[in-house]
């Protein structure tokens, strides 16, 4: 299947035995991007550059600049709910089948794909796909859950 595919590619291409771990680093990768995307388009679009003395009285009026901003801000929120995940998933040591990490790395990929995808869909405001693109990291977090309790 596709998701098997996928998650065997992701082994093989990074070397990584843990995929949930993979999915924390891209998330953190993800947000950290957008960070500093915002910050360089905020250099780019305000009069005179990027405040780093008072970053927060910078304002950028709203537009794709700002849902940009709030991505990065929801994707460092939803890191939360990732990282009950993996306290979870961690608790339950090796006690797993190979059927339900099986499981676990396929709910990891589809939240590293939703997460990835998301950004896009804020700043141009698509509104439902955003939505759907939210529930499925949701549910991707609370199956990784009970799957691992």
């Amino acid at each position: 299947s596709l998701s098997n595919t996928l998650v065997s590619n992701i082994k093989q291409i990074t070397g990584c035995k843990s995929v949930p771990h993979l999915a924390l680093a891209w998330l953190l990768h993800m947000w950290l991007l957008m960070q500093v995307l915002y910050v360089l388009l905020m250099s780019a679009t305000q009069k005179d550059g990027y405040n780093n003395s008072e970053p927060r009285s910078m304002n950028p009026g709203g537009g794709r600049v700002y849902r940009l901003k709030c991505s990065a801000d929801n994707t460092f929120e939803s890191l939360v709910g990732f990282l009950v995940a993996l306290a979870v998933l961690s608790s339950a040591g090796d006690k797993l089948s190979e059927a339900e990490n099986a499981m676990i790395n396929k709910w990891a990929v589809l939240s590293m794909i939703a997460r990835t995808i998301y950004p896009f869909a804020y700043v141009w405001d698509l509104d439902m796909l955003r939505s759907v693109l939210f529930e499925i990291c949701f549910f991707s977090y609370v199956a990784i859950i009970t799957t691992a309790l």
